[in-house]
């Protein structure tokens, strides 16, 4: 259906349309916001996170070290994870391809409805984190271990298509937002872990 519109040559219209008075006020606002963003933004840089990469680069250096026999194990169990990491990615940039060819009209992922989209996110999230598996890895000590690498991967291999197409894709942090979180927290100094039955409970204070 057409969005009604108002009749401005009607004799029963008077003055200016209250609605036409917000839009213009909201698009002065949006774009004194644009300038405020640039503004604070500017000084930081446009390249990768090297916090969310470091795990992965020491893993790699990691790798390295020791005897010959060891350091072709963890060379391969590295290998298992990177290759894991592809897979999924690939998965990931399948889904948002058949997004749009799917709708003619709409351009992104998301201009689907919100159940669609968060059922194909985590059908992705659940392949990303069913993998590989930590009995194939016998250089990786817990799973705990395992997802950090797993997410640094995944940021820094990003970070590389990054370089050979245009713009930054969400495929990081739509698979492993928890573990890149946890890693920057622990990167940035003093933080606190809490339950979420705690955390479901906490409340934000004005004390403006």
């Amino acid at each position: 259906m057409k969005y009604l519109e108002r009749d401005n040559k009607s004799p029963f219209v008077k003055g200016k349309f209250v609605m036409d008075i917000l839009v213009n006020a909201a698009d002065r606002e949006k774009q004194r916001l644009l300038v405020e963003m640039k503004r604070v933004f500017a000084p930081l840089d446009e390249g990768p996170d090297p916090d969310l990469i470091l795990p992965w680069d020491n893993l790699v250096q990691w790798a390295e070290r020791g005897e010959s026999e060891a350091v072709v194990m963890k060379r391969r169990d590295l290998g298992r994870i990177a290759i894991h990491v592809h897979q999924v990615y690939r998965m990931h940039t399948a889904i948002l391809i058949a997004s749009k060819s799917k709708r003619p009209g709409s351009s992104h992922f998301t201009g689907l409805p919100i159940e669609e989209r968060q059922d194909r996110l985590r059908k992705v999230s659940k392949a990303f984190a069913s993998g590989p598996l930590l009995e194939d890895l016998p250089t990786i000590v817990d799973k705990d271990q395992l997802a950090r690498y797993r997410a640094s991967y995944a940021y820094k291999y990003d970070a590389e298509q990054k370089q050979q197409h245009e713009g930054w894709s969400r495929f990081p942090f739509n698979v492993a937002m928890r573990e890149l979180c946890d890693i920057k927290a622990r990167t940035l100094g003093t933080h606190k872990v809490v339950q979420n039955s705690f955390y479901e409970r906490f409340k934000l204070l004005d004390r403006g």
